[in-house]
């Protein structure tokens, strides 16, 4: 994709340099026309390099925001039950864990791998989160 837009913006520069050539007072010459659209590419590429950077700023920005909503609807969807019960972190199981808030597939892995734990605050002091994440359902968890 990337290289078909590459083409695609040498060929449109390519034919911008040629027709602004073409309408001067003297006529071009290969070297000048060379030149011009040697500098026009390069003018080409330093915007779509600032544009791509933009673009995967963004991008990374919507996947946050697509996770806090995926998050969102699992904790309001799971908040009576969440309420009533608590998890204990030596015994339960990838899917209990994972109906804790911010609780994905991946960190319910390492809490099963980081086994036994002492205390819940393990969790930060192993490095399986940080202390803000641990906070949203650091009263949902005990250690048994």
């Amino acid at each position: 994709m990337k290289t078909q837009i590459f083409t695609i913006l040498v060929t449109i520069t390519t034919l911008l340099a040629a027709l602004s050539t073409g309408c001067s007072q003297k006529p071009a010459t290969p070297e000048d026309t060379r030149e011009q659209t040697a500098e026009a590419t390069k003018k080409v590429k330093e915007e779509s390099k600032e544009a791509a950077k933009k673009l995967e700023a963004a991008s990374d920005q919507v996947k946050d925001q697509v996770k806090a909503v995926a998050q969102g609807v699992k904790e309001g969807w799971n908040d009576e039950k969440n309420k009533t019960r608590t998890v204990d972190l030596n015994t339960a199981s990838e899917t209990e864990l994972t109906s804790l808030p911010g609780v994905g597939k991946r960190e319910a892995q390492k809490i099963i791998k980081g086994r036994p734990y002492q205390s819940k605050h393990e969790l930060v002091s192993k490095g399986i989160f940080s202390e803000d994440d641990y906070l949203k359902f650091s009263d949902q968890v005990t250690v048994n």
